[in-house]
């Protein structure tokens, strides 16, 4: 059994995690994202998932013990604008019709911390959208499933009927690139044949 703790408090983390086999702790790190200057989308997301590591680390290091910690961080990118959490459904109705027919890129920043090691990464994939339609558009947002999702859309969902295609990792779209999440583990000894 491979255990992490993961510090974040995303459902699709968890569930690519948990799809991989993971046994999984979820420490949720308080930290205020909205006091980051400045910086491109891949530092904002490298700091976030370094403050996140060690807030949680500092409140409860006693808790982790010889187990991988886990934060990450995840954006959308669309030509230099930010892709939030839409507040309601008009913004997430204008989100997806400026994503229309264009490439937009996820960034994910992930921090893994074992036994006094670091390993930092960030993870780039282009997500190619359809040229649809509003009616598609409202057909999507009538399923609820934008609500809380940066870019107003899940790909693992039926916002994937969405998607033309992408370059690069899936996973990371969800919010955790996992492939490169398990190099950085094995770079730090872990799992090992004592565990």
């Amino acid at each position: 059994m491979i255990q992490i703790v993961l510090a974040s408090g995303s459902p699709a983390r968890y569930q690519v995690l948990k799809n991989a086999g993971f046994q999984i702790k979820v420490l949720i790190p308080g930290i205020d994202e909205k006091i980051m200057g400045r910086m491109s989308p891949d530092e904002l997301v490298l700091n976030l998932a370094r403050m996140k590591a060690a807030h949680v680390l500092e409140k409860h290091g006693d808790e982790i013990g010889d187990l991988p910690l886990l934060a990450a961080d995840t954006l959308g990118d669309l030509d230099g604008m930010t892709l939030k959490k839409p507040v309601d459904r008009e913004d997430a109705f204008r989100t997806l019709a400026a994503m229309r027919g264009r490439c937009h890129k996820v960034i994910t920043g992930f921090s893994v911390h074992y036994r006094g090691l670091v390993q930092n990464d960030i993870c780039v994939t282009n997500v190619f959208m359809r040229s649809y339609s509003d009616d598609e558009i409202n057909f999507y947002l009538d399923s609820g499933e934008w609500e809380n999702k940066a870019g107003a859309y899940a790909i693992q969902g039926k916002g994937g009927l969405l998607v033309e295609r992408i370059d690069g990792c899936y996973f990371n779209v969800m919010g955790l690139p996992l492939s490169k999440v398990w190099e950085a583990l094995a770079k730090l000894g872990y799992p090992n044949s004592t565990e």
